[in-house]
């Protein structure tokens, strides 16, 4: 018998958090597939209905989370801000306090895919945000540069115990990008 897709999705969320768990404290070789079932509370059975191994279950994770951190964007979208520096400042604290952690594990660990599918899925928002004509070869640097810098800054602010409350982590980024959109909007 089938199981009910809430069921499944649940079952898979619970070994997506053991996951992370697991490799927060050890490096992807040693995430084993015994500790994430061990720890998801299931068999090791039900782990392969799932996943074929930790590389699938790794980047079944990543891609989750980037449709998960892209849907919210979206939504915020909807609702609609008076000003940009309002809707950045939502769209980063929000960002952070959902999907912060398993970001930073994930960065954290230097998986550079990680961080380009993160870069591409994420370079649409921001051109849009900013208002950056995309065919200009230097917006492609700048964009670049601006979510990479976010990366790095995520990584080393969960790595250091959050060292600065989240809105002045924002705010410190979103001065970040808009000065660099700056130079590049006046030259």
């Amino acid at each position: 018998m089938k199981k009910q897709p809430q069921v499944r999705e649940r079952t898979r969320e619970k070994m997506f958090d053991a996951f992370f768990k697991e490799y927060k404290e050890n490096t992807l070789r040693g995430v084993t597939v015994g500790a994430v079932s061990r720890r998801a509370n299931v068999n090791r059975s039900t782990f392969y209905e799932y996943f074929t191994d930790i590389y699938d279950l790794i980047d079944q994770a990543e891609d989750s989370l980037l449709t998960e951190m892209l849907s919210r964007i979206m939504q915020l979208q909807k609702e609609g801000f008076n000003e940009q520096r309002q809707q950045l400042m939502v769209y980063g604290e929000e960002i952070i306090n959902e999907y912060g952690e398993r970001l930073a594990i994930l960065l954290g660990h230097g998986d550079t895919g990680f961080s380009q599918k993160m870069i591409a899925v994420m370079k649409p928002v921001t051109t849009e945000i900013f208002q950056i004509d995309i065919t200009d070869p230097k917006a492609e640097l700048l964009i670049s540069f601006i979510l990479s810098g976010i990366t790095g800054y995520i990584t080393v602010w969960y790595n250091n115990g959050k060292p600065v409350a989240i809105h002045d982590m924002v705010a410190a980024l979103q001065s970040i990008m808009a000065y660099s959109v700056s130079i590049l909007k006046n030259q």
